[in-house]
């Protein structure tokens, strides 16, 4: 007992001090707690006293925590020579595109010399941080002070592409900080320190109407280093909400200038190869079902062979992969498969090269798929406020077959049959080369010139 008293006290010394010293200290006291407790005598009534004390004595230490993010104690500069680069996004949740956007884009920041990379994850239990290389790793800001810190400290942000301006239930006293919350007042804060602030491949849901929002984002888009949309729908949004849309360009989407995509191989297929991606979620079950069941008839009444793969592409708390053998046994059927959940790019175009025909709900792999020359049959998921911008400029701009219908409508023969019909191949090298080009000139070169400002300087 004397052991973790001290231990407490030691934590009270420490607080706001060292984090990885609390952080220690704090497991000292759960071990000894759980050695006195696989000893405890239910009638050591004198041993119950002393661990409510020190139940006491943590409440305290974690009231007087509320003021204090402790994770802001890693941010410590070791080297001075080395530029801190910050990248924020969707990333952490097992949201595979959001993870196909982060990889493409520390492909290129890779190969610039004396930059230390910290990776903003969101609050997801259970990631799995091998599988992004050895960056270093903050979370979302937790206060408002914190801010502040993360701008002082780092020399540059980036917010790595994705349906980040997004102004839903934003609100400046908000306690709970959300994506869109935090690309704005984050992105601020970067910019009233006069630091690098890069906005890349955004877009935006299909209308932005809080006033706070629009009056910050339009700040933002006057002052940032680069402000850059990936789709020309997103743009029409944020001038259609008043936003000085003069000084932001139109790039493709991150995954497009990952090089990996150049490198196609043209498979020949002996039977009907479908991969099927859905939005999983046991509210959309039903549906999910019928449009299953229903590609499933379409097959054996024209006398196909067919396999179907059912890709896992956001699998926070396995809930793709839950649904998808869910779906495999109601329909019973030995021709339907699942695939294992890619974490990285090579492996999604691995399983995209190995399927003909996809069926997509979700964007990244709408948009793969099609650059990939797949015939595509999108399902437009109209229930999500960020999908009609995205998805709609694929086709509108890049002008690949539109073969669509809406979320909750019926899957006809018609789409059937064109998902089925004869290849349809288009060169898509300039869009890929472009897409290269693009993000060398917007984020690489911009984050060049902060250590040629140093050089200048000195």
């Amino acid at each position: 007992m004397n052991k973790i008293f001290r231990n407490i006290n030691k934590v009270r010394k420490l607080l706001n001090v060292n984090f990885d010293d609390i952080i220690y200290c704090q497991n000292n006291i759960l071990n000894e707690l759980k050695s006195i407790n696989n000893k405890l005598d239910k009638n050591n009534y004198e041993v119950k006293n002393q661990i409510c004390e020190i139940k006491n004595n943590l409440q305290s230490i974690y009231k007087e925590f509320d003021y204090s993010n402790l994770e802001m104690n890693k941010l410590i500069k070791n080297d001075f020579n080395k530029k801190q680069i910050l990248i924020c996004g969707f990333y952490g949740a097992i949201n595979l595109g959001d993870d196909l956007m982060l990889e493409t884009l520390l492909t290129y920041l890779d190969k610039i010399d004396d930059l230390e990379i910290t990776i903003m994850l969101c609050d997801k239990k259970n990631i799995d941080i091998t599988n992004y290389g050895k960056y270093n790793f903050i979370h979302y800001p937790t206060r408002t002070d914190d801010f502040n810190i993360i701008a002082k400290y780092f020399d540059a942000v980036i917010f790595g592409g994705g349906a980040l301006l997004d102004d839903y239930e934003y609100n400046d006293d908000s306690p709970i900080f959300n994506l869109g919350y935090i690309l704005i007042n984050l992105a601020l804060e970067f910019i009233n320190f006069n630091k690098t602030t890069i906005l890349y491949g955004l877009s935006s849901n299909k209308q932005i109407n809080n006033k706070q929002y629009i009056k910050k984002l339009n700040l933002i888009a006057e002052k940032s280093s680069v402000f850059t949309l990936r789709d020309t729908n997103s743009l029409e949004t944020l001038k259609k909400s008043g936003i000085n849309v003069s000084k932001i360009k139109i790039v493709d989407d991150i995954v497009l200038s990952n090089k990996l995509l150049n490198n196609m191989v043209t498979k020949k297929f002996d039977k009907i190869k479908l991969g099927i991606v859905y939005i999983c979620s046991n509210e959309y079950y039903s549906y999910l079902y019928e449009y299953t069941k229903n590609i499933i008839n379409y097959l054996e009444n024209n006398n196909y062979d067919y396999e179907l793969t059912f890709i896992p592409f956001y699998n926070h708390l396995n809930n793709d992969e839950e649904l998808y053998k869910r779906l495999v046994k109601d329909l019973n059927n030995n021709k339907l498969f699942i695939a294992s959940m890619p974490k990285k790019y090579k492996e999604i175009k691995n399983i995209f090269e190995n399927q003909e025909y996809i069926v997509s709900m979700r964007y990244h792999a709408t948009l793969m798929a099609n650059f990939m020359n797949k015939n595509v049959l999108s399902i437009n998921f109209v229930n999500h406020r960020h999908y009609f911008n995205k998805i709609d400029y694929i086709y509108s701009n890049y002008n690949f077959e539109r073969n669509t219908f809406d979320f909750t409508s019926e899957l006809n023969k018609s789409n059937l049959d064109l998902l089925f019909s004869k290849h349809k191949y288009k060169k898509c090298e300039k869009i890929l080369l472009k897409a290269q080009n693009d993000i060398v000139l917007y984020v690489v070169k911009e984050i060049e010139k902060i250590r040629k400002k140093d050089c200048n300087e000195n």
